[in-house]
């Protein structure tokens, strides 16, 4: 899986940075609990301080489209996100952490 970063917007009063990425090389749509982590490994932040917006993958394309933020840390993300967009993004961590 290839990762691109192909927009960049830095967004200083909220603390993150706005991405947009293509992911490459795929036969599938990535969970986006594997997308967390390879994103975050590719650039070199926290997984915890990231949210995963949309997925776009179009038929019979080896590639995707996704949405994402990358917070300075943790504390930031808490106090801007959504509570139930923070917890289903948890929730999901923590169901596949279980299987």
């Amino acid at each position: 899986m290839k990762i691109e970063v192909t927009k960049e917007n830095e967004n200083k009063l909220l603390h993150r940075k706005d991405l947009e990425i293509v992911v490459r090389d795929i036969s599938v749509t990535p969970s986006k609990k594997e997308l967390v982590a390879s994103i975050a490994a590719n650039l070199g932040v926290s997984e915890s301080a990231m949210v995963l917006g949309s997925i776009y993958q179009e038929y019979g394309k080896k590639e995707a489209v996704c949405t994402a933020k990358v917070y300075e840390n943790e504390e930031w993300k808490k106090n801007v996100e959504l509570k139930p967009k923070v917890k289903k993004v948890e929730g999901e961590a923590k169901e596949g952490e279980k299987k």
